[in-house]
C-alpha cells in the first residue's frame, strides 16, 4: 500500500488487488474507500487468483 499511496491520483483509478501475508484489516480502509481495490491473503492457490483476476478484468469491460 505504500507505492499505492505515492501514486498520482490519475493512476488510482487502475484495479490494483493487494497480496499480503498481513490479514486484511491492514488495508480495510484503503479498501473501502476505493472499489478499484481487491485482496488477496496469503498462501494464495493459483485458482483463487486466476478467479480474483477474472471478477476484476470483468468489472472494467
Amino acid at each position: 500500500p505504500t507505492m499505492y499511496n505515492n501514486l498520482p491520483e490519475k493512476y488510482k483509478q487502475v484495479t490494483t488487488i493487494f497480496m499480503s501475508g498481513y490479514a486484511e484489516e491492514v488495508y480495510r480502509d484503503q479498501i473501502a474507500e476505493n472499489a478499484n481495490i481487491g485482496f488477496l491473503a496469503k498462501p494464495v492457490g493459483i485458482k483463487k487468483l486466476a478467479e480474483t483476476v477474472k471478477l476484476y478484468i470483468s468489472e472494467d469491460e
